[in-house]
C-alpha cells in the first residue's frame, strides 16, 4: 500500500503566491496526499484562495499564529501521514511526478528522504545538488521543501519557536544526533523550487548561522555534560 504523504503549506497575506503552491501539490500524480494548509490570519485575499481550493484539502484553517515555525507545528498537529513535507507558499514541487518518485522504496529504517532543490535567484535558475547526509551534522543540506521526514519523529521533536530562522535544521539536527545518518538518505531527484531571493533563510542568512551554531553547540555543551557526570560517576565509585 502506499504510504500517505502529508504536505503541509503554511502563508500569511501570500495572494500573489499561494495559488501556485497550492496547484503544485494538488497536481501530483501520487494519489495518497494529504494536504494541509495553515494560514496566518490574512487580510490580503490569500483566504479567498485558499476557500476555491478547500474541498480538496484534509485541512485548512486562518488564525494568527506566531510565526513561522509556530504555523508548520500547527500543521503537524493536523498531519495523519506516515511521512511529512513542508511546501510554504511561494515553492513549488519542481514536476508533477515528484512526490511519486520520493515515496518509491521508503522503508522503516528511513527517517529523512530529501533531494535536489531548483533555486530562483536574480541571475538566474540553478538547480543545486543537495549535499550528502553527513553534511547536516554542521548545516542543513538543502531547503526544508526538499525534505520528506517521517511524522512521527517530526512530531516528537517539533519546531523549537526559540528559533527564528533555523528551527528546520534544529529539527534535522536532533533526527540525526537521536537516529544516526542511516536513516537519512539523499535522492538524485530535484523536489522543489525555491525562490531564494525571497526566502527567510537568504534574508537573514546571517541570523540563520548564528542559530545553526548555536544547534551544534548546544548538542556539544550536553554531551561534554554527559561525559563529565560519567567521568564523575567513575570516579567516585572508585
Amino acid at each position: 500500500m502506499k504510504p500517505k504523504i502529508s504536505v503541509i503549506t503554511i502563508c500569511y497575506n501570500a495572494v500573489d503566491l499561494i495559488e501556485k503552491t497550492i496547484l503544485s501539490v494538488l497536481h501530483q500524480s501520487y494519489d495518497n496526499i494529504e494536504y494541509i494548509i495553515i494560514d496566518g490570519n490574512s487580510t490580503d485575499g490569500t483566504v479567498d484562495i485558499i476557500q476555491k481550493y478547500a474541498n480538496q484539502l484534509a485541512y485548512w484553517i486562518s488564525e494568527p499564529d506566531g510565526g513561522i515555525f509556530d504555523a508548520m507545528n500547527k500543521g503537524l498537529d493536523h498531519a495523519t501521514g506516515e511521512w511529512v513535507n513542508f511546501m510554504n507558499a511561494g515553492d513549488w514541487f519542481y514536476s508533477d511526478d515528484v512526490v511519486a518518485q520520493i515515496s518509491t522504496n521508503m522503508s522503516k529504517e528511513h527517517t529523512i528522504i530529501y533531494g535536489n532543490t531548483l533555486y530562483r535567484r536574480e541571475k538566474g535558475d540553478a538547480i543545486e545538488q543537495a549535499c550528502e547526509p553527513a553534511y547536516i551534522k554542521r548545516n542543513m543540506p538543502t531547503c526544508h521543501q526538499s525534505f520528506f521526514v517521517r511524522t512521527q519523529l517530526a512530531k516528537e521533536i517539533g519546531f523549537d519557536i526559540h528559533y527564528r530562522y533555523a528551527a528546520d535544521y534544529n529539527m534535522m539536527y536532533l533526527i540525526y544526533k537521536r537516529y544516526g545518518l542511516e536513516g537519512i538518505q539523499h535522492r538524485d531527484i530535484t523536489v522543489s523550487a525555491y525562490e531564494a531571493f525571497e526566502g527567510l533563510s537568504m534574508v537573514h542568512a546571517n541570523e540563520v548561522y548564528r542559530e545553526t551554531l548555536h544547534i551544534r553547540d548546544n548538542s556539544l555543551h550536553k554531551f561534554c555534560g554527559y561525559v563529565r557526570y560519567f567521568i564523575k560517576k567513575i570516579i567516585g565509585r572508585k
